[in-house]
């Protein structure tokens, strides 16, 4: 019996992958990080690592003062299927969107959080109000609005990968309540079959 190898040409990855019924993952020809990604990489770790200390910090601060918070959310939709989003420090998926800013209106702050999240470029005017409603959520009274718009072309998503590290579109009876926060739950189950 001889023991796998821990590292050379035939480690025991390489061992593990050429047993009959199994597949490497491993592309043929995998791509070297460059020194450029690595740190780009590391730094965008940083990035998450900080947005979550914030976040459990503001946690901590709601549960103390149970600030009243504004909110949009955008329903963006192609073919049937809406767009979710994870964020790099919040479990669940949600919708682009965020909180609204001195003097902004949920609309524009919708509109921007768009191109923020995701690089798209979208009048304020072209967003629809969908839904608006108020819920106690993460010890805080939390009323979104939440608007929507139908694009004709799948865009082309740039995510930061530091605030949004995820981005998909699903049908939405594929997406089960306990997999989004809250406010999509509500609006979803009017479109998610019995």
């Amino acid at each position: 019996m001889s023991l796998p190898m821990k590292s050379g040409r035939d480690a025991i990855g390489d061992q593990l992958a050429k047993r009959p019924g199994r597949v490497n993952h491993r592309p043929a020809h995998a791509a070297i990080a460059t020194p450029t990604a690595i740190i780009s990489g590391a730094i965008d770790r940083l990035w998450q690592l900080a947005y979550v200390v914030a976040y459990r910090l503001l946690r901590l601060w709601w549960i103390v003062r149970r600030p009243a918070h504004r909110g949009a959310l955008v329903a963006l939709w192609h073919d049937g299927e809406i767009l979710v989003l994870r964020s790099s420090y919040r479990p669940g998926w949600s919708l682009p969107g965020g909180g609204l800013a001195r003097g902004e209106s949920a609309r524009e702050a919708a509109s921007r959080e768009l191109r923020e999240e995701v690089g798209l470029d979208v009048a304020a005017a072209s967003l629809h109000e969908a839904q608006a409603l108020e819920l106690f959520w993460e010890h805080r009274r939390d009323h979104t609005t939440i608007f929507e718009l139908t694009l004709a072309q799948r865009p082309a998503l740039r995510l930061d990968n530091r605030e949004i590290v995820a981005a998909a579109f699903h049908p939405p009876d594929a997406i089960a309540p306990d997999e989004v926060v809250p406010h999509v739950a509500r609006y979803l189950a009017r479109f998610q079959s019995a």
